[in-house]
């Protein structure tokens, strides 16, 4: 079993800072808190407990060891913080029994070590150790965010509204420059509409007044003929 340390989560290094320990385990440090906190209040450990203090006496034990553990399993809760261990470890265990001798097993034993079945039964005892499975199953815990994926989504975000808010500038500055362009070009067909309106009121004007002067010359003449 691996677990993360802190920030992801809540472990103990595998390293112990105890006097009486090696490797840091829950029981471990359960029992290496129990000791310290016997031996401040009792002056005395317990027979399972490691260190070179005096053993409770069985008075010590009824009127300060069995209450201080007391206390301290119920109301001091806070002085043994015992996390769990950052690699653990761990051997399920079965046990099985089956009473010897079985009836096939019964004139068998008692022939090999000429003893009665019952005396078999009373003193005779089979002990199997042995692994149930040879694989064996890793548990892992795994970092559910990381800096480069926090990054890599922040920059992902980042390029995509920076990208958008490009788009939609360009797209307005387009819209601008189609808007101003329609504007100035009707602007200008109005002028040239009236440039050249004005050159055909000039041109009417100037031959009606060739043909005015025509006439009178035409006018003059006659009149000069006649006399």
């Amino acid at each position: 079993l691996t677990y993360l340390p802190p920030p992801w989560g809540d472990c103990q290094s595998t390293v112990s800072d105890s006097d009486f320990f090696r490797v840091y385990s829950i029981t471990a440090c359960r029992i290496d808190c129990e000791t310290r906190y016997l031996v401040e209040n009792c002056n005395c450990k317990m027979v399972h407990m490691p260190g070179d203090a005096a053993f409770c006496t069985p008075e010590q034990y009824k009127e300060c060891a069995e209450p201080a553990l007391a206390m301290l399993t119920e109301k001091n809760s806070n002085y043994c913080v015992c996390r769990t261990p950052c690699n653990l470890t761990r051997y399920n265990k079965e046990l099985s029994m089956v009473k010897i001798p079985s009836k096939t097993s019964a004139r068998y034993l008692e022939k090999k070590f000429n003893k009665t079945e019952k005396y078999i039964a009373d003193n005779i005892l089979v002990l199997d150790v042995f692994f149930e499975a040879l694989n064996y199953e890793t548990i892992e815990q795994k970092k559910a965010y990381e800096v480069a994926g926090l990054l890599g989504d922040i920059g992902g975000q980042m390029g995509l509204f920076i990208g958008a808010s490009i788009l939609t500038i360009l797209e307005l500055f387009d819209y601008l420059y189609e808007v101003m362009k329609d504007r100035l070009l009707d602007f200008l067909s109005k002028e040239e509409e009236e440039r050249s309106h004005d050159e055909n009121v000039i041109i009417s004007e100037g031959l009606v007044s060739r043909c005015s002067k025509l006439n009178h010359i035409k006018f003059v003449n006659d009149l000069l003929h006649g006399l």
